[in-house]
């Protein structure tokens, strides 16, 4: 099968959109099919381009203020659709709903293939994180703008996946009707077995005696980093024995920095910054605890890393994040934003060796039933599923049908052809009237 996904969000840019794209391609290739990435053309930090490899096809990009958070590519038709016929194309999935999933609407309809689209942001939660954060009614239209339009991309797929029943229930909730497909992206648990520890503790010359709690992800506002400063603060006050690690980079880094020192904490606090794939499972196994303070994740798949490397963890409640962590089996979830409560079960886990080795049993557990393997074979089974249907009843088959009487829709994409074609539309559509 060959398949094209369709991105905003992409490498050099850090995401859990770009891990699960990354998770999925790569199983789905060890199983002998063909992946296509579609993706903006991002300059990593060094203002270098990244080295891509085979099959990734870069789309030039603008870097946009109003929502730092994803990129804009260019409104134009960039030149690898002309021929877009020649991958030969089964199944187009859909990672965004903005630019670069219009683009995979439009190839999909002209040349008459399925489109799936995962729903993976909750852009209304990002409220408070656009250029108009300080216009409290400016951002929150922009972002129930934003909220509306992917809702109304979502409608308008061949199939809808929702990488959590929380997404699921919120899709719900907006009114989308569609069959809604949860398949949560799936993990290499081997990565995560029998992993050799002291990564951290050498690198960072952390004593033996330092129990280590640990966020990995990134440093952004939507990801609540700043909770860690109140909570860590209230927790070495009860117990100095411990090391809280920051694995991870981003936009709110610098401002963390700062108000671990403003506590004096800077010397209890270690920045590892940015972890790669391979470096991932060594940082997990050298930590105690893991902390988790954001309720803006879909799926959050260092979650279930951090359940995989069976490590306890403490996040904030989230309905609809309960598959992975589950309140007093493999960790604790914390109501109401309370960093009192937060951190007294944190001290619980750092005092109590016998109840975190339970927890960590747990997590292990509860991570096995997401195997990447798995998650894989859902996703293989909805495409083959919307495949069938699209050839039977879809409405782009039967639009497809319609138009090709009139025009050979492969011209579409060609340059010399793109007057002819708007003539002919009009001359069908004075038809159809008629």
């Amino acid at each position: 099968m060959n398949i094209a996904f369709f991105t905003d969000t992409y490498h050099p840019y850090v995401s859990g959109v770009a891990n699960s794209i990354d998770l999925f391609k790569d199983e789905l290739e060890k199983q002998g099919h063909q992946v296509f990435i579609f993706a903006p053309l991002l300059k990593d930090e060094n203002g270098n381009i990244p080295k891509d490899g085979p099959r990734i096809y870069r789309i030039e990009s603008l870097k946009q203020d109003v929502f730092s958070e994803f990129t804009l590519t260019l409104p134009n038709l960039p030149p690898i659709f002309h021929d877009f016929y020649k991958f030969k194309i089964d199944v187009v999935h859909s990672h965004t709903p903005f630019y670069m999933g219009m683009y995979a609407s439009i190839v999909a309809l002209f040349y008459n293939i399925p489109v799936v689209h995962t729903y993976h942001t909750l852009y209304e939660k990002y409220t408070g994180h656009s250029l108009f954060k300080n216009w409290y009614s400016m951002d929150k239209a922009v972002m129930s703008l934003a909220k509306d339009i992917s809702v109304f991309y979502s409608q308008r797929c061949d199939a809808l996946i929702s990488p959590s029943e929380k997404v699921k229930k919120m899709l719900q909730d907006y009114g989308v009707k569609n069959d809604i497909s949860v398949i949560q992206t799936g993990i290499e648990l081997d990565k995560f077995n029998n992993v050799d520890k002291n990564y951290l503790r050498s690198r960072f010359k952390i004593p033996a005696d330092k129990k280590i709690i640990m966020y990995l992800g990134r440093v952004a506002q939507p990801k609540n980093p700043m909770f860690f400063v109140k909570m860590f603060e209230k927790v070495v006050k009860e117990d100095d024995n411990c090391i809280l690690a920051i694995i991870g980079s981003g936009p709110s880094l610098e401002d963390l920095k700062k108000e671990f020192e403003k506590k004096n904490l800077q010397d209890r606090v270690i920045f590892g910054g940015f972890a790669n794939r391979d470096e991932v499972p060594k940082c997990f196994a050298d930590a105690e605890i893991f902390v988790f303070a954001s309720k803006t994740d879909t799926q959050s798949l260092v979650l279930l890393e951090a359940a995989a490397s069976g490590l306890p963890i403490v996040m904030l409640k989230d309905e609809g994040l309960t598959s992975v962590v589950k309140d007093s089996e493999n960790g604790y979830e914390i109501s109401n934003d309370d960093s009192k409560l937060y951190s007294q079960k944190v001290l619980e886990l750092l005092r109590n060796s016998d109840l975190r080795a339970k927890m960590s049993t747990k997590s292990v557990e509860f991570a096995k039933q997401f195997s990447i393997q798995n998650q894989t074979q859902k996703l293989l089974n909805l495409y083959l599923e919307t495949i069938k249907f699209h050839d039977k009843s879809s409405w782009r088959k039967r639009l497809y049908r319609g138009l090709n009487k009139e025009i050979n829709l492969k011209d579409f994409f060609m340059e010399d052809g793109k007057f002819k074609i708007v003539q002919k539309l009009k001359k069908l559509r004075d038809k159809i009237k008629s």
